[in-house]
């Protein structure tokens, strides 16, 4: 895994007793939800931007769409790993909504294999979805 995510997930824990395993488990869980989350929440916002026609409204989050390609310039290795993570951990609304998001910015920087990693995890997602 990439950069940040890498740091986010690897956090170790000392644990003694199964209590506090389960506790520890529990905490780690949330914090990945919370990670994912904040990537899913970012890449939409992002992603807006980049689908926003002039004088249309667009989330707060960045300046303008020039800021939005940044961001996923800068954050793209670490958005195809958090795709990995939500598929690999069974987070399957996350691992389909996630792509949507990056397919726009995918295409316009030409990411074509990219595009195709991820969005061949949302439709492998889509098969455990219950919106059918």
């Amino acid at each position: 895994m990439a950069g940040a995510i890498a740091v986010a997930v690897a956090t170790a824990v000392t644990v003694s007793d199964p209590g506090h395993a389960k506790a520890a488990d529990d905490d780690r869980e949330q914090a990945l939800d919370r990670l994912l989350d904040h990537y899913l929440d970012t890449a939409a916002a992002a992603n807006d931007h980049l689908r926003a026609l002039p004088g249309q409204a667009v989330p707060d989050r960045f300046t303008g769409r020039d800021h939005a390609m940044a961001w996923f310039d800068a954050e793209r290795a670490d958005l195809g790993s958090v795709v990995t993570l939500a598929h690999t951990t069974g987070r399957h609304r996350m691992a389909y909504d996630l792509p949507i998001c990056l397919n726009i910015y995918l295409s316009w920087r030409h990411a074509l294999d990219d595009r195709l990693t991820v969005d061949t995890i949302a439709v492998t997602a889509s098969s455990h979805l219950d919106d059918r």
